[in-house]
C-alpha cells in the first residue's frame, strides 16, 4: 500500500520528504534514500533502489519475500513463511541490526558526500 502512494506521489509531482541531518549538517543519515529507494522499487527499478539505500531496498525485497511466503501458505497449505520466520529470528539480533545500519551509513557517507 505505501509503495503505491509513493508511487502515485511521483506521477502527481509532490515532494519527498527531506532528511533533517542532511538539511542541517550535509551528511546523510543512516535510513537516507529510503523513500526514494522505495519509490524505485514500486516502479521496478530495483537496481535504482539499491543504488539509494542498500538497507531499505534488502528490506523491501525481503518484505516482498515475506508477503510471497504467506500466500503460498495460504493457497498452497505450505509452511514457508513458518520456515522464514525461523530464518528472521537469528538475523534479527539488536547486533545484526546495528551492524547493517552502519554499513549502510558508511555506504551512503562514501556515495553521497563525494
Amino acid at each position: 500500500m505505501t509503495l503505491a502512494g509513493l508511487h502515485l506521489a511521483s506521477v502527481w509531482g509532490l515532494p519527498l520528504p527531506l532528511c533533517g541531518l542532511r538539511e542541517a549538517t550535509g551528511y546523510p543519515c543512516p535510513l537516507c534514500g529510503s523513500t526514494r529507494a522505495a519509490l524505485a522499487f514500486a516502479q521496478g527499478d530495483w537496481v535504482e533502489a539499491w543504488r539509494w539505500n542498500p538497507l531499505a531496498a534488502a528490506l523491501l525485497l525481503g518484505a516482498g519475500l515475506l508477503c510471497a511466503a504467506a500466500l503460498a501458505d495460504r493457497c498452497l497449505g505450505t509452511r514457508m513463511l513458518a520456515k522464514a520466520m525461523g530464518l528472521g529470528r537469528h538475523w534479527g539480533t539488536w547486533r545484526t541490526v546495528a551492524a547493517l545500519l552502519l554499513a549502510n551509513w558508511f555506504y551512503l557517507l562514501v556515495t553521497r558526500t563525494l
